[in-house]
């Protein structure tokens, strides 16, 4: 990365996800490479590597989860600063549930209590900060792809692997 290895990436060539996917790829099949070579010792029986390997889907998917959480994450962290401009600290304490899954569940009627508004008030609070959340997502996402009409795609995909991630272990 020293070498200015961000520089190559190109909006016109593609989605910078898909960029660092095969910056990753290469640099594992050059060490490989250099684990293999001969002037290291290496009289090791060399095994290709496909596309078609459950490996290689299990790490592309653990890449697209890695990638869609960091998304999300700053998504979440940019709703969360606007949240405690107008809530504080506390207010983003109690409604951060309603985006991240995390954080103790409450009723409308008992934040609307603890945040001193009216139920409805609080339905309102949550379906605008969710959809902050989701033109923030939107905007994280467009600094990844070369066209705007990839945003979509993008979000789809996301989605998709986000519902395919294995479940936390609570235990």
């Amino acid at each position: 990365m020293e070498g200015g290895f961000f520089r190559r990436a190109d909006r016109e060539r593609g989605k910078f996800r898909t960029f660092l996917l095969n910056a990753l790829r290469n640099f594992l099949a050059d060490d490989a490479r250099r684990t293999m070579a001969a002037k290291r010792g290496g009289q090791l029986e060399r095994v290709e590597l496909r596309e078609d390997s459950s490996s290689y889907e299990d790490d592309a998917l653990r890449f697209d989860l890695a990638w869609a959480e960091t998304l999300f994450d700053a998504a979440v962290l940019a709703t969360g600063e606007e949240v405690k401009k107008k809530r504080g600290e506390e207010g983003w304490d109690y409604l951060q549930v309603f985006l991240t899954g995390e954080g103790e569940m409450r009723n409308y009627a008992e934040l609307g209590q603890l945040l001193g508004m009216g139920e409805g008030g609080v339905k309102s609070e949550v379906s605008r900060m969710r959809a902050k959340f989701r033109e923030h997502l939107r905007r994280e996402v467009a600094m990844t792809v070369s066209a705007p009409h990839e945003i979509d795609e993008e979000l789809a995909l996301l989605r998709d692997v986000m519902m395919r991630r294995p479940a936390k272990d609570h235990g």
